[in-house]
């Protein structure tokens, strides 16, 4: 780490379908994705009497006309940077982990930039089973919780809430279920994990026929999103997290965040310390540092080496990456890069 660091589209038609956090849990689309596997495959009869039955029904997969009319419509949307060093340019490319149905279509100068790249390069690749897979097996070797009858029944009633059966979460680390309960309640704003811009640009990437590569492991990701606390520090998390999403608190500041990125504000995203709830101490403050600033140093390192080794990559990485003096853009312009912001 440096010292300062210590201080063109195919026509409509054959656009791909693309189908179906709580502070800092909004930005985990690869636990999202974990957690959408475990809801289709748990076969347990669930008992629907004691389970909400008013949820949003699950995501489809749009028709061919609606694929014609989604990329007709498409904008773009989010922040992107054009990288140029050595004669050659590469792209960052800021994303969001939720995103609403439309989001799914992505505009055409992202189109033209993943056109005009040899790689995609992402945190992690949401639809690679093996991911998904090592996910579950990092989570499952993090130091579990002994949850005191009236939290783990908490967390059960906030299953029932979300129309789930609270037997799918046996055996998932606490956190994991607050993240997931917390991915399934945005549903009811119409924001979905399988909207997220991972899953629309991993799409697109398949469909030209670009390698997806891995900025991160699963193993480090959750190494980060899964802090070292106490079971009292995890009991007063958890209950916090829930309070946050029964009272509304947690989708506002959801749907504030989701539209920053929307309007490309990066003065907002900037801001968002200042306004997200969640650096209210020093061990907050410290959880931040851990699951932004310090990942930010290997990222800009993996896409600069990409790039060195004569790739012209199209980097995709969450819009909190971003901002501040570790921001990734600010990083990758201290290893060379002429760094532009495009949108």
């Amino acid at each position: 780490m440096r010292k300062s660091e210590q201080q063109a589209m195919p026509h409509a038609e054959a656009q791909p379908r693309l189908t179906p956090q709580t502070r800092l849990r909004r930005r985990t689309a690869q636990l999202a994705t974990l957690a959408a596997l475990l809801l289709t495959t748990f076969t347990t009869p669930l008992a629907a009497r004691e389970i909400a039955t008013d949820c949003p029904a699950f995501p489809r997969s749009p028709t061919r006309e609606e694929v014609q009319i989604g990329q007709a419509n498409s904008r773009d949307r989010g922040l992107l940077w054009k990288l140029e060093r050595d004669g050659r340019a590469s792209w960052l490319f800021a994303s969001i982990h939720l995103g609403e149905a439309d989001w799914i279509y992505l505009g055409p100068t992202i189109r033209r930039a993943m056109r005009a790249s040899d790689v995609v390069l992402m945190e992690l690749d949401p639809a690679d089973p093996a991911t998904q897979v090592r996910l579950q097996q990092a989570s499952k070797r993090k130091p579990e919780f002994k949850l005191d009858a009236d939290v783990a029944e908490k967390l059960a009633d906030a299953w029932r809430e979300q129309c789930t059966d609270p037997r799918i979460a046996a055996g998932l680390h606490p956190l994991i279920q607050l993240i997931t309960i917390t991915v399934l309640d945005a549903r009811r704003a119409g924001l979905e994990a399988s909207y997220g811009q991972e899953t629309a640009v991993a799409g697109v990437a398949r469909f030209y026929k670009l390698p997806l590569v891995a900025l991160e492991t699963p193993e480090a990701q959750i190494d980060a999103l899964l802090p070292p606390m106490t079971a009292a520090q995890a009991r007063a998390f958890i209950l916090d997290g829930l309070a946050r999403n029964a009272s509304g608190e947690e989708a506002a500041q959801t749907r504030r965040l989701l539209r920053a990125w929307a309007d490309g504000n990066l003065d907002e995203l900037e801001r968002y310390g200042e306004w997200c709830d969640c650096m209210r101490d020093e061990a907050e403050r410290a959880q931040m540092r851990r699951l932004l600033d310090d990942r930010n140093p290997p990222l800009a390192d993996s896409i600069a080496a990409h790039h060195a080794a004569g790739e012209r990559a199209f980097a995709v990485v969450g819009g909190l990456h971003m901002v501040g003096p570790l921001g990734l853009p600010r990083l990758l312009e201290a290893r060379g890069f002429t760094v532009e912001r495009v949108f």
